[in-house]
């Protein structure tokens, strides 16, 4: 029996077809992997560190948003604590320059494709040379 042009075993194509596209679509999007999140507080292991940290307890504060990632330093040796200024990178993996320290300072952030690795650099540049981190 047909209705309006349509035979069943047609509805039946069309209708298993979009179920198909569905879940087509449905596991490209739970494959897309979200950024991790490295916002926490972060102690050095001091036995993997290298010899002039070994005496020094270092701890990373990180905040960390879709758009950028704060790192602040804090090292305690012999009973006095020092916090660093604390770094700022964006996570749009583009270099970022500004003129700061005495020379200029270039930042920038890539994620590994799984997104789970995200690495973070910093080239300064006094008098023509570099010094990255």
């Amino acid at each position: 029996m047909k209705q309006n042009g349509f035979s069943p075993s047609k509805t039946n194509i069309i209708f298993g077809s979009l179920v198909v596209l569905y879940l087509f679509l449905c596991s490209s999007v739970s494959d897309a992997q979200s950024p991790a999140d490295f916002s926490g507080l972060w102690l050095m292991d001091n036995s993997k560190s290298d010899t002039e940290f070994k005496d020094y307890e270092i701890t990373l504060s990180v905040k960390q948003d879709l758009q950028t990632i704060t790192i602040q330093r804090t090292f305690v040796t012999k009973g006095e604590k020092t916090t660093a200024t604390p770094f700022t990178f964006n996570l749009d993996e583009i270099v970022v320059s500004k003129e700061e320290y005495g020379g200029i300072n270039k930042t920038s952030s890539r994620w590994s494709s799984d997104k789970k690795v995200l690495t973070l650099t910093t080239m300064q540049t006094v008098n023509g040379t570099d010094y990255g981190r």
